[in-house]
């Protein structure tokens, strides 16, 4: 710390999560990115089960679950700030953070690379 500096502590309701003011929030990209890859995860573990399992209707039913996760990406990319505040309830404005406008099509590109083309 530097001399002459107080203690400085943050709280959470020091932290910005929308992008009013003179700052942009670095916050919504960071949890948009930490879910997404989160989700990716989880995804492919699952994967691994439905893997493992060697069922179709496991196979088949994962295959449109992951459709739909990256739908919701290819959903977020395109129809931004109305599609967040409609289905998450959430403010995600993507047009100020293009980021995650990026990101959501990396994401919907590497979701279409988990899904499994065949069964064991």
């Amino acid at each position: 710390m530097a001399p002459g500096l107080g203690k400085v502590t943050m709280t959470w309701q020091d932290v910005d999560i929308t992008s009013n003011g003179t700052a942009l929030s670095f916050w919504p990209p960071v949890l948009y990115y930490a879910a997404s890859i989160v989700i990716g995860l989880l995804l492919c573990i699952i994967r691994n089960i439905v893997r493992r399992y060697a069922c179709l209707a496991t196979f088949v039913l994962y295959r449109f679950f992951l459709g739909f996760i990256g739908s919701l990406q290819l959903s977020i990319m395109s129809n931004g700030i109305d599609f967040s505040i409609g289905t998450f309830r959430v403010y995600l404005d993507i047009y100020t953070h293009d980021s995650v406008s990026v990101g959501a099509l990396i994401f919907f590109f590497l979701y279409c690379f988990i899904v499994p083309v065949r069964m064991k």
